[in-house]
């Protein structure tokens, strides 16, 4: 198992290494985040050495503020980007095109 994790980090540090440091910190979210957290919120934008992520409700923006000191961790090891802060912020429903 760890053998397969020390592969799949070495593959993720490979495909995010042609990108520019914004660009790369908002593409390792998912992978930062885990599946379950991934699927309910959005990394949005990375300025100033902050990245904003997008949640779907209060109580996951409450949760992933406990969880902020961990996953900066994992951000920065995964990326090589120190992320000074993670700022969590509450995503209405996005409006579709064609929308109202």
């Amino acid at each position: 198992m760890e053998t397969l994790r020390n592969s799949i980090a070495t593959l993720a540090h490979q495909i995010l290494a042609g990108l520019d440091d914004p660009d790369r910190v908002v593409a390792a979210w998912p992978l930062a985040a885990g599946h379950a957290v991934a699927k309910r919120t959005r990394a949005v934008s990375f300025a100033d050495r902050n990245l904003t992520v997008a949640v779907s409700d209060k109580a996951w923006q409450q949760q992933l503020a406990s969880l902020r000191p961990q996953l900066r961790t994992r951000l920065t090891r995964l990326t090589g980007v120190a992320v000074a802060d993670i700022l969590f912020f509450v995503e209405t429903q996005r409006r579709g095109p064609n929308a109202g």
